[in-house]
């Protein structure tokens, strides 16, 4: 119980400083349009030179690429709070609000038949430990494609990168070549030695 109150209260916590940061942007976002504003009159009466503006620009669409991400992260947190967190991520994990059941064992290592409930935990634990078996082999199974869809990937790379490097040899050797044959086709004619003799 203490834990489940510490985790609300974290996340309350958690809430709050999203909530001031949200009403920090909400504060931007208004002197930012102000600003756009005043700037969009005082259009005519300013002159400005290329730089500047192209230094604006610059600064402009670094602004503009950033507004966007904030603002799609924003609806992601907002659209999808419930399904945030993978499902193959939730690596079954117990409720934290349900007290473990825990059942008493006979000699032979079977469940002891101490009376209807005995036999009711012993049900209801064995349904949990077949469901947290088979959330666990449905997770095992979505992270083994994920490896194999990966591996798929890192082996295609591998073989553009073999390919490249092959690539990259023959023009250096075509390179080569041809610089050879170039220099052989420029050298000056040899000289007779016995020309002067």
């Amino acid at each position: 119980m203490l834990r489940r109150i510490q985790a609300l209260e974290q996340e309350r916590q958690v809430l709050l400083k999203g909530l001031q940061a949200v009403d920090k942007a909400r504060d931007w976002y208004n002197a930012q349009l102000n600003s756009t504003q005043e700037r969009i009159r005082s259009l005519g009466k300013s002159t400005a030179n290329d730089y500047s503006l192209d230094a604006q620009k610059e600064r402009l669409g670094f602004k503009m690429a950033r507004i966007e991400e904030v603002s799609r992260q924003l609806i992601m947190l907002v659209e999808n709070s419930d399904r945030g967190f993978p499902s193959h991520m939730n690596l079954a994990m117990a409720d934290r609000n349900k007290t473990p059941n825990v059942v008493a064992k006979s000699n032979n290592g079977k469940p002891a038949t101490t009376g209807a409930n005995a036999d009711v935990d012993s049900n209801a634990s064995d349904e949990e430990s077949v469901r947290i078996v088979r959330r666990l082999k449905d997770q095992n199974h979505q992270l083994t494609e994920e490896v194999g869809r990966k591996s798929d990937r890192i082996a295609m790379l591998e073989k553009e990168k073999s390919s490249l490097i092959r690539e990259l040899f023959q023009a250096r050797s075509q390179n080569v070549s041809s610089a050879a044959v170039t220099a052989i086709n420029h050298r000056p004619p040899a000289s007779d030695d016995n020309a002067f003799m």
